[in-house]
């Protein structure tokens, strides 16, 4: 049988908002719950996340722990010649350093770079890999016309991995795990998907958030989303995570969780409602009708 744990990625990018022993108290209790991957990447918190991460595996067997970072971006446009050769070998050999690792279990290009040749690029991700600095390597927030440029260039086929938006609402991506496996993020909608939106940490960092929460079209699907908990016995954050980790499409599911309360609510609503049987189908129809797909495009930063 699956441990359905091993689908679930402790999403480090949190760490930055942390102090370290509270991150540390963080990926030692996943670990023993059975979280056992941490996604990060060099540009979260300039490298402190990596850094928090290296410093657990001073004290634990590498092997106990699975890593997924990325040769950063904060922008999409700053991926644009930023993966030549020279730029990938040195942003990887600086996150080993920080990670305290000989090597990554998968390698991500945070975005797509639309000026360094993609030959370029896929030879030194190879050549890295050969010398076992990377065990596979991935992307990140690559679309359909990339993923099919790449495969017009034989190139397609070297790509572990692809780490997309995906939530109950922002369902699209989906498509895209043809082309690779897919890791999903964004799947508690930056902390909305919840019974009481208003408690969101990163709603109180964030004015977008907040405008998102406040919109016409959130309102609605809180609505709807509240009677389904109601009727189901469950919370809204339940569907949101259950709903997610049910696809089988989608390879790994990554997690923001900024406690420990939250990590024992993300084991505790997987063990308890999992292997239940609810019917998604009708509430996928009644969110498709409120967002009409094309209006989820007024809602970008809620799907971040």
């Amino acid at each position: 049988m699956i441990n359905i744990y091993n689908k679930c990625v402790l999403g480090g990018n949190i760490f930055s908002f942390l102090k370290k022993n509270n991150s540390h108290k963080l990926i030692n209790q996943s670990l023993e719950l059975g979280i056992n991957s941490i996604d990060t990447s060099d540009s979260y918190g300039n490298g402190i996340s990596e850094e928090y991460i290296g410093d657990i595996l001073k004290k634990i067997p590498r092997s106990k722990i699975k890593i997924f970072t990325k040769a950063g971006t904060k922008t999409i446009k700053e991926a644009n010649g930023l993966y030549n050769k020279k730029n990938i070998v040195k942003k990887l050999n600086h996150s080993l350093k920080r990670l305290n690792t000989d090597y990554i279990d998968i390698y991500q290009l945070h975005n797509y770079d639309e000026i360094t040749p993609v030959d370029e690029i896929f030879d030194t991700l190879e050549n890295l890999k050969i010398e076992g600095k990377i065990l596979n390597y991935g992307v990140s927030n690559f679309n359909k016309s990339h993923l099919i440029n790449l495969k017009k260039k034989n190139l397609l086929k070297y790509i572990f991995s692809n780490q997309v938006h995906y939530n109950l609402v922002n369902r699209q991506n989906i498509e895209l795990s043809k082309f690779s496996k897919i890791l999903v993020y964004g799947v508690l909608a930056r902390g909305l998907f919840r019974n009481n939106p208003e408690n969101s940490f990163r709603r109180l960092k964030s004015s977008n958030i907040d405008n998102d929460k406040n919109s016409k079209i959130f309102k609605l699907l809180f609505n709807l989303l509240t009677l389904f908990a109601k009727d189901n016995n469950i919370s809204i954050t339940d569907i949101a995570i259950n709903f997610t980790l049910s696809n089988k499409d989608i390879y790994k599911v990554i997690f923001g969780l900024r406690t420990i309360d939250q990590l024992f609510f993300l084991y505790n609503s997987i063990k308890t409602n999992y292997k239940k049987k609810i019917n998604y189908s009708k509430l996928i129809e009644e969110i498709d009708k409120i967002t009409n797909y094309e209006k989820i495009k007024m809602f970008g930063n809620f799907y971040d």
